[in-house]
């Protein structure tokens, strides 16, 4: 009888390998758990509500934490009747609006950026219905009405840029604009001369821009099939041919890499600008990003951790049954940087946008409610359903890979055991139930026959680490022919 030991699972999940050559640490799924101790998956923290409901039943469309002096946590929502959006600041748990601020388009998606100690407000909706560009210090909010209107906005060293803009009623969707280098007397200040102040972003590929953001000492300009870099001298050039189709899914790692999701016929998936080129980092995943519709992706970090959120998952019935995974709702995907490894949360809720606030996550959802990432040990009172499936063990050489076997015994080893359960499955069978995970050492007597077994460990309401598993097992002998 052979005795296999698996004593940690440190790679995440990886669905794009042969079943025969899939590294032993790496799992099938990692749902709702994170690694903070490499090699052992705990449960994770939930999200809690974060202050009052700003409108019951209308989505979150801009969120930011104010980094300026006196700065404000700050959310846009729509009002009762749809008729316009409204910006609001957390005031001690009570969503407030701000005065002059209850008026913005319908819809609008409104973004910012933190400039000369004032933050710089701007957006439109789906509709192409731009927003006035304003400011705001404190709580007191001015329109910057000789500002061009525009979508998206950054600082690139000592300058203001809008892009995507509206000037004098007419879109110049393929414009960045820029404010001048600001001056001091009683306080700062700088203009924009929008009839010459501004980078043309090749408007001959039929394409428009969808973010900016700044990186290695470059201004990078994203558009649906490019990435464009803007360096000092204002000089533009084309750098990728990879660009992002989901403008809030753009999420930078201290002005450094620059994370952003692309999704068409040719190419899907996160990417990484690193300075040199845009990198896919979601290989691992792609059965998954195949299944997600690709629009509307939001981006966060956290730490060392960038997420997506990518909404519902229909996966393909022959990735389904290969894997024996399910669909899944809400999707919010999370890659550990440092680890380079990806594992799977979902939610009660649909996120609609992400931001920081004093170094914490925070995302609004499509009912008006504002949350708090890694708070609590609920989703705002839902539990959370942890999921740890393992690939299937062959055996531990390969010439045991394709011959029949006794599993006689499993034994899962739990640091806690957060009231979680333990399946099986052999040869990708139905899931057959261990039973409850009482100790940190539980052995269980299996004698099932055949080629592969995996093992599933899940939770719906403690907090569950998991250690590893061994594997009693003995291979059938193959009769020689005379």
């Amino acid at each position: 009888m052979a005795r296999y030991v698996q004593p940690s699972y440190t790679s995440g999940v990886q669905l794009k390998t042969n079943k025969f050559i899939v590294r032993p640490d790496e799992l099938i799924l990692a749902k709702n758990v994170y690694n903070d101790i490499l090699g052992s998956w705990k449960t994770r923290l939930g999200s809690t509500k974060a202050g009052g409901t700003l409108q019951s039943g209308k989505d979150i469309t801009g969120l930011f934490g104010d980094r300026t002096t006196g700065g404000k946590h700050l959310a846009v929502v729509n009002n009762s009747g749809d008729t316009n959006s409204i910006l609001k600041w957390n005031n001690s748990g009570t969503w407030t609006a701000v005065s002059g601020a209850t008026s913005l388009p319908a819809d609008c998606n409104v973004n910012f950026a933190s400039f000369l100690d004032q933050t710089y407000i701007f957006g439109k909706n789906d509709s192409n219905t731009f927003m006035t560009t304003a400011s705001l210090s404190g709580t007191t909010y001015s329109q910057e009405s000789s500002f061009p209107k525009a979508a998206y906005g950054g600082v690139f060293f000592d300058q203001l840029y809008l892009a995507d803009c509206e000037v004098d009623g007419v879109r110049y969707a393929n414009r960045i604009y820029y404010g001048s280098i600001p001056t001091y007397s009683s306080g700062w200040s700088f203009s924009f001369t929008p009839s010459t102040d501004y980078l043309q972003i090749d408007t001959d590929d039929g394409d428009y821009l969808t973010g900016v953001q700044k990186s290695y000492g470059q201004f990078l300009a994203f558009k649906n099939y490019s990435i464009h870099s803007i360096d000092l001298n204002q000089n533009v050039i084309q750098v990728d041919g990879t660009g992002c189709t989901s403008p809030r899914s753009i999420v930078s790692d201290d002005d450094k890499n620059v994370y952003f999701f692309h999704y068409s016929n040719k190419k899907k998936g996160v990417y990484c600008w690193d300075g040199t080129g845009a990198k896919k980092k979601s290989r691992a995943i792609d059965p998954i990003i195949d299944g997600c519709s690709g629009s509307g992706v939001i981006g966060g970090i956290n730490n060392d951790h960038i997420y997506m959120y990518i909404g519902d998952v229909t996966l393909n019935s022959d990735v389904a049954e290969y894997f024996g995974l399910e669909s899944m709702s809400n999707v919010l995907l999370d890659y550990s940087i440092l680890d380079d490894l990806w594992t799977i949360h979902t939610l009660p809720v649909d996120i609609t946008v992400m931001a920081h606030y004093n170094n914490v996550l925070y995302f609004g959802d499509n009912t008006g409610i504002v949350y708090q990432w890694n708070l609590g040990t609920s989703d705002n009172n839902s539990n959370i359903e942890s999921i740890i499936a393992t690939h299937n063990f062959f055996g531990q050489v390969p010439i045991e890979y394709n011959k029949r076997k006794t599993f006689q015994n499993l034994v899962v080893n739990m640091h806690r055991s957060g009231r979680a359960e333990a399946w099986y499955s052999i040869d990708n069978g139905d899931w057959k139930p261990l039973g409850q995970l009482k100790d940190k050492v539980n052995d269980f007597s299996i004698n099932g026959k055949g080629y592969g077994i995996k093992v599933k460990i899940a939770s719906n309401y403690g907090t569950f680490i998991f250690e590893g598993l061994e594997i009693e097992y003995s291979v059938e002998k193959t009769l020689r022919s005379k």
